[in-house]
């Protein structure tokens, strides 16, 4: 593990200075979980972004805003926790479900302590429900996961409220898990319905990847593209489809 953070921390800025996100994998007992946050802390040192969200606020801090900081997104526990419960990132409910070969599987609940969960403030994961209740309840600094699957078909049956939903919040898609030859999903359907984070298999070069590779040399290769306005202002309505 600290060989992973130190590697990021060297490389985090060096072909862009806006704000990385690290996306936590937590399968650890407690104990190793305080070692993580204090490996986090020492050596990402003031590029760790720790500062809470404003609750005035109503949308995330611009990327211009967060240069050189370094962002983890993962689970949190509530705040008069000292250590608390909470459950798997959807790519593990993911795996178990088809696994199985069942659709309703019980989440696994992982222990999870104070120390990490306070270094995850603007990127907290919670589970998607549905649109509406996103809009009811979601908060600016959540970001919901959703397998390529569930993309795919909220993007061809609620393309406008997709859209609509990204303009709020973060949204997160990854490929299927269980693929044996790291195959690839298109991300251009989903940066259509304004999906921010579309993660990739890197190992295999292919069409999906060169395609990947080539949107983001625009923009001075930083990392970060704008999208048109009409997938950013609140009062336009845009669908994908």
């Amino acid at each position: 593990f600290s060989n992973v953070i130190e590697v990021i921390n060297k490389y985090a800025f060096v072909a862009s200075e806006y704000p990385l996100i690290v996306s936590l994998r937590n399968h650890c007992t407690i104990e190793q979980q305080k070692v993580m946050a204090q490996k986090m802390e020492k050596i990402f040192g003031a590029k760790l972004y720790t500062q809470q969200p404003d609750l005035a606020e109503g949308y995330l801090p611009t990327p211009e805003k967060l240069k050189k900081n370094i962002i983890l997104k993962g689970k949190k526990i509530a705040n008069d926790l000292s250590e608390g419960d909470v459950t798997d990132e959807d790519e593990e409910a993911e795996v178990s479900r088809r696994l199985t070969d069942t659709f309703f599987v019980p989440k696994r609940t992982i222990r999870m302590c104070r120390e990490l969960s306070d270094l995850v403030t603007v990127c907290k994961s919670v589970h998607f429900v549905d649109f509406q209740y996103s809009m009811k309840n979601q908060k600016y600094w959540e970001v919901c996961n959703f397998s390529e699957a569930k993309a795919r078909i909220l993007a061809n049956d609620f393309p406008g409220d997709f859209v609509n939903h990204n303009k709020r919040f973060l949204s997160r898609v990854f490929p299927t898990l269980m693929g044996i030859d790291s195959s690839n999903l298109h991300p251009q359907e989903f940066w259509n319905c304004g999906c921010q984070l579309v993660a990739i298999n890197c190992q295999i070069p292919g069409p999906t990847t060169a395609l990947n590779f080539g949107w983001f040399r625009q923009n001075g290769r930083c990392g970060y593209v704008l999208r048109p306005a009409i997938m950013r202002e609140e009062l336009s309505y845009f669908s994908a489809y």
